[in-house]
């Protein structure tokens, strides 16, 4: 049922958000193939171009937490942002090569999912490099990162506090570079130490 769900969003998406381009033309071949062969059973209704996906298919809101969209820049979507986010994070061995990317985004947007608890990640760098991130890409005027949450989606032990991000100035080498990194994957308002 993932799975299905999955190519059925990927159909729906605009290709801006890395959607289809090809939706119209898969459609009138199921169509095309249904006329022809009568043993291909594919209802056409369940895939409508650019449709919603029905709000079961969303997921559980303990699934992923939704970067505020006051830390995303004019003219880029959340998708973009997090996109290059996971190729940075990539090229640094902070995740592994073989983090699924619609995974990422989901658990950091509630986008291109859902995903149950069972599909994990693994965060390698230091915990305290994913505490700094967290607080950067989370932390408001009114909101307080949601640390355990996110520790949680990345597999890191319970006993190991991320929330120690807090105590970090922003003129440290570190921060500095990690604010840069994200301002460079399109965020912003991240300067938060």
């Amino acid at each position: 049922m993932q799975d299905k769900i999955g190519f059925i969003r990927f159909l729906n998406s605009i290709e801006e958000e890395g959607g289809s381009r090809f939706a119209g033309i898969f459609v009138e071949w199921l169509k095309d193939i249904q006329e022809t062969n009568k043993e291909v059973l594919v209802d056409t209704n369940v895939i409508k171009q650019r449709t919603p996906i029905p709000a079961f298919a969303e997921g559980n809101p303990m699934w992923y937490e939704a970067i505020p969209n006051t830390k995303i820049k004019e003219k880029r979507s959340i998708i973009e942002c997090l996109d290059n986010l996971y190729q940075e994070l990539i090229k640094k061995e902070w995740i592994p090569e073989y983090t699924n990317k619609e995974l990422f985004i989901y658990r950091l947007s509630g986008q291109r999912g859902p995903y149950d608890m069972s599909f994990s990640m693994e965060w390698t760098s230091i915990p305290a490099t994913l505490g700094k991130i967290i607080r950067c890409l989370y932390a408001t005027s009114d909101t307080k990162p949601p640390y355990k949450k996110i520790q949680q989606f990345f597999g890191i032990a319970k006993d190991i506090n991320l929330a120690g991000a807090t105590k970090i100035p922003s003129y440290n080498k570190p921060a500095e570079d990690i604010i840069q990194l994200l301002e460079s994957c399109g965020f912003k308002n991240v300067d938060v130490f």
